[in-house]
């Protein structure tokens, strides 16, 4: 199976590629997750723009989790060239969010080694880590799967 294939079993959850199908299915879980994580920056419409971006751009990777045919999970990001040496090529990660009930469990790691496997011809993968949601389970998650911390990002609202 290729990576943008579907992976579907009998407990109702499945994987899909991307599609513009479940675009504001997305966006009402990005919402969520920004009423929970109190993000300070936050528009609608231009997450909307960026998740579609992500969707349509070629350079884009995303895959949506479903539950009985809900969207309970998205992961997203793009591949460009790294801004330390342009002849090296990552995947970056920018929108993985799944649903309280189901963060941790075995889906959304599935979720996240799926988009994993888009990064297995390149230099490597970026990463972005919410730090007020159980950043710890996530943070062994991650080094569990290779990645390494090299930076910390804070933000400072005027």
């Amino acid at each position: 199976m290729d990576g943008k294939q579907s992976s579907t079993n009998k407990t109702g959850y499945d994987i899909r590629w991307k599609t513009l199908r479940y675009l504001n299915e997305i966006v009402d879980l990005i919402q969520e997750f920004k009423d929970e994580a109190d993000l300070p920056f936050f528009n609608k419409g231009t997450v909307k723009d960026f998740t579609k971006f992500i969707i349509l751009h070629e350079d884009g990777v995303g895959y949506t989790l479903h539950k009985d045919d809900k969207v309970i999970g998205f992961i997203g990001g793009y591949y460009s060239q790294y801004p330390f040496d342009d002849t090296i090529v990552t995947l970056n990660e920018v929108l993985w969010f799944v649903t309280k009930e189901e963060r941790g469990s075995l889906y959304a790691i599935r979720l996240l080694k799926k988009f994993l496997t888009h990064g297995e011809d390149v230099a490597g993968v970026t990463f972005t880590n919410q730090e007020q949601l159980n950043s710890y389970s996530l943070d062994k998650v991650l080094k569990k799967n290779g990645f390494r911390q090299i930076e910390r990002n804070y933000v400072r609202v005027n």
